[in-house]
This record gives structure tokens, C-alpha cells and sequence, in this order.
């Protein structure tokens, strides 16, 4: 979510555990800051039974708002960050996480 690099998120990349995007069409977040790179970091099964919970009782949730409702937890955006994305960018980041999940990507 920063627009640059810090040492920390370098380290977690090395390790794996968060994986930095950089957006081809940057947004403005709710509180007026440009975003040009957002960090996804390695979904839990914490994530996964939040998600299910929250949707828990209602069986017409549509798949999109649960993929939304996961990378909100995963990037650390609110779901309406997500919606100002354009589908380029929204693309590599689903891409990405379905990686993280060890998923095949369309691209594989």
C-alpha cells in the first residue's frame, strides 16, 4: 500500500511472505493518498475461516465478494480501495494471490 520500498517489506518479500504489485493505473485510497504499489501478503487459514464466517447465513454471496472480502484482508485495503482498481491491475493481483495459494494462474 506504500509508495515506496521500506526495509521491511523488502525482508518479507526475501522471505516469501508478502509480495509487492506495482499498479500500472494508481489509485487514491479513501483518506486522499495516491497508491502506486500494493503489498499482498501470504493468505492463512485465519483469512479463509473469516471470510467463510462472514459470509456464514448467507448462501447467495456472490464468489467476487468473497474473493474482495480476502484481498481486503490480504492487502490491507478497504474493499472500496479495491473497487477504484482498474482490471488490469486487479487481474495481476488476483493472479498473485491464487499463486500464494498455490493455485495455477491463467498465465501457467
Amino acid at each position: 500500500m506504500t509508495t515506496a520500498h521500506n526495509p521491511t517489506h523488502t525482508i518479507q518479500e526475501q522471505l516469501g511472505s508478502h509480495i509487492s504489485i506495482q499498479l500500472d493505473y494508481p489509485i487514491t485510497d479513501g483518506h486522499g493518498k495516491q497508491i502506486t504499489e500494493i503489498t499482498i501478503r501470504r493468505p492463512k487459514v485465519k483469512d479463509l475461516r473469516k471470510v467463510a464466517h462472514e459470509s456464514k447465513g448467507r448462501e447467495d454471496t456472490p464468489s467476487i465478494e468473497m474473493e474482495i472480502s480476502m484481498l481486503s484482508r490480504l492487502t490491507d485495503l478497504l474493499p472500496e480501495d479495491l473497487d477504484a482498481l482498474d482490471m488490469a491491475d486487479y487481474t495481476k493481483i488476483q493472479e498473485k494471490a491464487q499463486e500464494m495459494m498455490g493455485k495455477p494462474t491463467s498465465q501457467a
